[in-house]
């Protein structure tokens, strides 16, 4: 048994030794075959040597468009990342810049209406609410939203309920925990409003749809696409200067405002709590 691996090593050594002689040789003398048989032109070894091309030549496009296809698809997915980043980023910035676009309307409207006046009673302050929208009714009879601020928190009937930047609605129910917010599109709202940097004022009533309508403006008003619309605070119910919507096309004599309702998207809305003196707010 023990003279096995023995006997192996005397037939492999001079294999191997032969191998090491004549390897450089046959190498050679295979290429000197090969080239012969290519330019003798031999059926078989010019189909094989055909096959082996177009093998070769199919498998690296394959890794080409294999490694295109995993690099555009990495580059894809790192850039969705920074546009994902990105898209964030500007919704904030442009949410920010709204918000700051109506606070300076607000003000050029303000500061034009008191120019010329002297004894100017300033607006009561306004606290802010914050709420979370547990429902929304958005039927062909009516349309509003139950949101989780009632009396315990500070709401009373008829305060002004907005998103983020615009007027979404007025309270119209209030319990001790939740409230009813009647959206300004409900056929059943009417507004106060006026028209952002001029003297032109009416009422914004809903229809129902995705749209409102302006009734009741002075018969010599012109009003352009995309002028602002806010509340005018005539009646002492709603503060003044609240961003609703924008004037958006004309039909007939009637002009139809596309909100700025983005509550639906952020779920949140903000209670005005507030209280004009003399007015029919109450506790």
């Amino acid at each position: 048994m023990a003279r096995g691996p023995l006997l192996f090593a005397r037939v492999v050594r001079p294999v191997r030794s032969l191998w090491q002689r004549f390897a450089f040789a046959t190498l050679i003398g295979m290429a000197l075959s090969l080239m012969i048989a290519d330019e003798v032109d031999i059926k078989v070894f010019k189909q094989i040597k055909t096959n082996v091309i177009h093998s070769v030549g199919a498998l690296l496009e394959l890794g080409a468009e294999t490694s295109t296809a995993a690099r555009e698809s990495f580059e894809t997915l790192a850039e969705l990342g920074k546009f994902k980043d990105e898209l964030v980023r500007l919704r904030l910035e442009n949410n920010e810049l709204k918000k700051w676009k109506y606070i300076a309307g607000s003000l050029n409207s303000q500061n034009i209406a008191l120019r010329d006046l002297h004894n100017f009673v300033p607006l009561p302050t306004i606290k802010i609410i914050t709420g979370r929208v547990i429902s929304y009714s958005g039927g062909a009879f009516t349309r509003s939203i139950l949101i989780n601020v009632g009396s315990k928190n500070g709401a009373r009937l008829g305060q002004a309920v907005m998103s983020s930047f615009a007027l979404v609605g007025v309270l119209v129910e209030v319990t001790d925990e939740y409230s009813r917010v009647l959206l300004i599109t409900d056929l059943n709202s009417q507004i106060p409003v006026k028209i952002q940097n001029s003297s032109v004022s009416g009422i914004l009533i809903g229809d129902n749809s995705q749209l409102a309508k302006l009734f009741f403006l002075p018969q010599e008003s012109v009003l352009a696409e995309g002028q602002v619309v806010t509340t005018s605070g005539r009646g002492g119910i709603l503060p003044p200067d609240l961003p609703i919507g924008l004037v958006k096309k004309t039909e007939g004599l009637k002009l139809v405002v596309e909100p700025f309702d983005d509550w639906a998207r952020s779920g949140y809305v903000r209670v005005l709590n507030y209280k004009f003196s003399g007015t029919i707010l109450v506790n």
